[in-house]
């Protein structure tokens, strides 16, 4: 096993974080997206409730964020 030295653990920190924002906007962007064009195109999918299309937003920012996009 190898020992990390403090920059080292600080860079890996660092891109962890960038990687997991970038994800979650990323995420919260198409989820936003998906809902609005499912609301425009099926009815059964307007007559749900506002909190619940705001839990597939952000559960979809959730995923995208803790997935690993290299760059």
């Amino acid at each position: 096993m190898k020992i990390l030295t403090k920059e080292e653990e600080q860079e890996h920190y660092n891109e962890t974080l960038q990687g997991g924002i970038g994800g979650g906007i990323a995420g919260l962007g198409l989820g936003a997206l998906g809902v609005y064009g499912a609301a425009a195109r099926f009815p059964a999918f307007r007559s749900l409730t506002i909190p619940l299309r705001a839990f597939l937003i952000t559960s979809s920012g959730t995923f995208a964020g803790k997935l690993d996009f290299p760059d």
